[in-house]
């Protein structure tokens, strides 16, 4: 049951067509969304990556990426005051109560003021904390189209508080013009994350980052040295040790292609610290076990056991051999050359047909089909190749499988196929 509700819809300014509604001057009505920004093609124009409440004020907090701001709305409201422009503790209704991070939304700067880029997981410091009551997030430092900044940055912020109310001075934009703290890297672009990535301020004053494709958690002193650090020690089948390099490919966003940055599997979206006495830990055995870093690789596992014959003869051939152990899909060529891993010079997928047992199995919008499909890239993190013999492999869904359709394709067409009935 929806109990409260409030829409961007309803909190719109247009200067585009007078004789549509909304119309007005944009820097007129910081307190409204200039529904033509940002000037990009976007499905999701807002796009909020991130909510949070702050009981003591009754407000919200969201992160709209795609206008590299942060707002601030009343909850106090009833959902018919959140429609409108007046009511709630602000007395502003559903209206903007504060917005800070690129006054280009709301016309009251330009390139140069802007002090947000794709920002995530913005929120207020909780009560208890060093910096409570600011806001921390994590500052990506990427904005599509005309990328002005090439570094991350975490940035804390003081509010403008005015009772439950924020200061705007006349003709100009929502303060502060300086950040209280933020952590940047030196050389700053050495942290640099484009997509997602969270941070969290802890009791002993430092602050936790998960780095999203580096697939890192660390934590920054005050001063900004890294105290801490821990890397997600799995690269899609393989095992990494902690001070092991991660391959890497050229960035993402920067306008350098030759820089690159680590790309892996195990994308981390965000990470928070429990302290030891966490009431939702007491129930769990917290008895150190193995070491990630100790699993075995994988595909060093599947190449050791097809040589073995453990798995026995294929179950289909062609340009590469199928191999099917549980839930594991294996597509193996012994020897191999360049012409196999990169299909005869075009980057070329592989790809998975899946056709279950029982069609209920599959997600709904996918029943009509009757299949499931399952393309991953044909590049260097997704297969291994040594002088001869190259590999991939993909799981399987865990439901019963009537038969498979794998094999690769590339921008011209089909490379190879094979059909395998896994009920023979």
């Amino acid at each position: 049951e929806i109990v409260w509700q409030w829409s961007v819809w309803d909190h719109l300014v247009q200067d585009f067509d007078p004789t549509k509604p909304n119309y007005g001057a944009i820097d007129e009505h910081p307190e409204l969304i200039n529904i033509n920004f940002p000037p990009i093609s976007v499905t999701d124009r807002a796009h909020i990556n991130s909510v949070d409440y702050n009981p003591e004020l009754d407000q919200i907090m969201l992160s709209p990426r795609h206008f590299s701001e942060l707002w601030i709305i009343d909850r106090s409201t009833t959902t018919e005051e959140a429609r409108g422009h007046s009511g709630g503790n602000g007395g502003m209704g559903g209206d903007l109560l504060y917005r800070w991070g690129n006054p280009r939304a709301y016309d009251r700067g330009d390139a140069s003021d802007q002090r947000l880029f794709w920002q995530h997981q913005t929120h207020w410091i909780p009560p208890g904390l060093p910096g409570a009551g600011n806001i921390l997030l994590f500052n990506n430092g990427f904005e599509f189209p005309g990328y002005r900044r090439y570094y991350s940055s975490i940035d804390e912020l003081a509010l403008p508080a005015d009772g439950y109310r924020y200061r705007l001075p006349a003709d100009s934009s929502y303060p502060p013009l300086e950040l209280i703290w933020t952590y940047v890297a030196q050389p700053p672009e050495d942290f640099y994350e484009v997509f997602m990535s969270g941070t969290q301020r802890l009791p002993n004053g430092n602050t936790l980052i998960a780095n999203r494709d580096a697939s890192s958690i660390f934590q920054v002193t005050p001063n900004g040295k890294i105290a801490w650090k821990y890397n997600i020690p799995r690269h899609y089948h393989i095992s990494l040790r902690q001070d092991e390099a991660i391959p890497a490919q050229p960035a993402f966003g920067r306008p350098d292609a030759s820089r690159l940055e680590r790309t892996v599997k195990n994308k981390i979206y965000r990470a928070y610290w429990y302290p030891p006495d966490y009431a939702g830990l007491q129930a769990l055995d917290l008895a150190p076990g193995a070491y990630i870093e100790s699993d075995q690789d994988l595909l060093d596992w599947a190449i050791a056991a097809i040589a073995a014959g453990h798995f026995g003869e294929p179950l289909a051939r062609s340009r590469f051999d199928i191999y099917i152990y549980e839930n594991i899909i294996i597509y193996f060529k012994q020897p191999c050359d360049v012409n196999d891993v990169s299909a005869d010079g075009a980057r070329a997928r592989f790809f998975l047909r899946v056709y279950p047992a029982d069609a209920r199995d599959l997600p709904a919008f996918k029943r009509e089909d009757g299949f499931e499909n399952l393309t991953f890239n044909h590049s260097a993190t997704q297969i291994q190749a040594s002088d001869d013999w190259c590999a991939a492999l993909q799981t399987l869904p865990l439901y019963p499988i009537k038969r498979v359709a794998a094999g690769q394709f590339n921008s011209s067409g089909t490379i190879w196929r094979v059909d395998i009935d896994l009920n023979e």
